[in-house]
């Protein structure tokens, strides 16, 4: 034990799976994937994000197993904020999940559609 009471010991906790980029100092992220409004979801949602740097982008909805529903944006964007006004037509009320991949990595969030 030290003169001031600390025994020395230092614990590290490394994790290996990254699911996202916080901002740190002032740092921005790469990829930031908001919260869909409103959620639950009605007959119409948004869905928004914000990009640091331009790049190809592909936004899908999934279902509750992890299965592609339907593909909302796959394209090459610009820097900055973006969004995306789903419709709810011809889909199942209950949970889906959507999913933002960039060359920066992948973000989710899950949704709920109840009409």
């Amino acid at each position: 034990t030290g003169t001031d009471g600390t025994s020395g010991i230092e614990l590290w906790v490394i994790a290996d799976d990254v699911s996202g980029v916080e901002e740190v100092d002032g740092v921005s992220r790469p990829v930031t994937l908001l919260q869909n409004f409103p959620n639950p979801a009605g007959v119409s949602t948004r869905i928004a994000y914000s990009l640091a740097t331009g790049q190809d982008v592909r936004l899908d909805l999934c279902d509750v197993n992890g299965r592609l529903v339907q593909t909302l944006v796959n394209q090459w964007q610009s820097a900055g904020t973006h969004r995306f006004d789903m419709s709810a037509s011809g889909l199942a009320d209950g949970a889906y999940f959507y999913r933002l991949t960039t060359a920066s990595g992948v973000e989710r969030k899950k949704m709920l559609l109840i009409r």
